[in-house]
């Protein structure tokens, strides 16, 4: 080897040592940087419960953490266990990873908010802008993770609408109570011969909850026939023929029916 091919090797060796002490020192300076994205990373994916935080801050998650095993390898500070721990955080999110801690997060705090609230329509409410939320970004969830909270929260919202539905008839039983009492007094004004003001009782009620009770119309009619007032009588049996939902209790469909023919006949005759 001559004395100029020694000195070039020489000088190559030292270019090349000082830019590998450059890329350490590189390493060295941008790996903190890498290192502390994927740890706050994790801390939020781990608790957030808002869908498109936890995305972005996985597919954050994966280009910081795969930018950190990058200069892990390269850096002389860290071990190949060092980097084998990187990589499988970066594989996990790869894999959806973090999806079921994320989901159980949803629910707990999700819970927390609609224990802090009395009305169950509310509750629903809560529920259902949930379900929306995450289903808006379905298609970045596992199908099994997305299953998972439906089969959470459904139940919830169904047994909810059942306690309102109860609600519902133990107030309508109430209220019809109250109806029950002023269909009564009518029935007794009438009976003892004053149509007229009894209808002035009963009437009111066609515009509550008692106007599906069969006898309430048919007190009417009874009234109408004693006032001879046939076309009254006429309109308020077939009102109540013609109604959807109708509780025939005493008096039959067909009993209407032939009190409504019989009401025509005597209009006629009038």
């Amino acid at each position: 080897m001559s004395i100029f091919d020694y000195f070039k090797r020489k000088k190559e060796e030292k270019v090349e040592a000082e830019r590998q002490l450059k890329i350490q020192q590189e390493a060295d300076f941008m790996l903190p940087q890498y290192i502390k994205h994927v740890v706050e990373s994790l801390d939020l994916i781990g608790n957030t419960s808002n869908p498109q935080t936890f995305i972005g801050r996985r597919s954050f998650l994966i280009k910081e953490g795969t930018e950190a095993i990058k200069w892990m390898k390269i850096s002389n500070r860290f071990q190949d266990s060092d980097v084998k721990k990187m990589q499988e955080v970066v594989d996990k999110a790869l894999r959806h990873g973090y999806e079921d801690e994320f989901m159980l997060n949803v629910v707990r705090k999700l819970n927390k908010k609609v224990a802090k609230v009395k009305l169950p329509k509310t509750k629903i409410k809560y529920y259902k802008e949930s379900l929306s939320l995450i289903n808006q970004f379905k298609n970045d969830f596992k199908s099994e993770s997305i299953s998972w909270l439906n089969a959470k929260i459904e139940p919830e919202i169904l047994s909810l609408k059942k306690k309102i539905d109860l609600e519902k008839q133990m107030k309508e039983l109430k209220a019809r109570g109250k109806y029950q009492a002023t269909f009564l007094n009518g029935e007794d004004i009438s009976k003892k011969g004053s149509p007229e003001k009894s209808n002035e009782v009963l009437l009111p009620l066609l515009k509550t909850l008692f106007d599906d009770d069969g006898e309430l119309y048919w007190r009417l009619a009874i009234n109408y026939r004693k006032l001879k007032d046939y076309q009254s009588e006429i309109n308020i049996i077939e009102k109540a023929l013609s109604k959807e939902k109708m509780y025939w209790s005493f008096h039959s469909k067909q009993q209407f029916e032939n009190r409504l023919n019989k009401a025509k006949i005597l209009l006629e005759k009038k």
